[in-house]
């Protein structure tokens, strides 16, 4: 990975990162960049957000855009971070049937009267 630019950004408490990545077979995925740049700049790996890797075409290389932010506030004061929720949970079932002793009645529908 080659950084091509680093454009401090005091108001927002980060610095933007411009850089070059080069790979062999699939574009990496974003965590994989995360690390590699967070190894780079001697930084924490959470303090770094990928914004993109855009592939050049017909080459084996992307151009990534990230942030690194100053501290964990200022990311959270910027950034939407997603909360992944576990697979594990399961849904209550909706279609459950109505038990036989419930005191609800279905209601009566009225015929519809014809306009002449």
């Amino acid at each position: 990975m080659k950084i091509l630019e680093k454009k401090p950004n005091p108001l927002l408490s980060r610095t933007e990162i411009k850089a070059e990545i080069e790979y062999t077979g699939a574009t990496p995925s974003n965590n994989d960049v995360k690390n590699e740049l967070a190894k780079q700049l001697s930084a924490d790996v959470n303090l770094v957000v990928v914004k993109q890797i855009l592939p050049i075409f017909g080459l084996r290389k992307s151009t990534v855009n990230a942030y690194l932010y100053d501290s964990k506030e200022a990311l959270m004061k910027i950034e939407r971070i997603k909360e992944t929720k576990p697979k594990t949970e399961e849904k209550p079932k909706e279609d459950a049937k109505p038990e036989e002793g419930s005191t609800e009645k279905p209601k009566e529908e009225k015929p519809a009267e014809a306009k002449e």
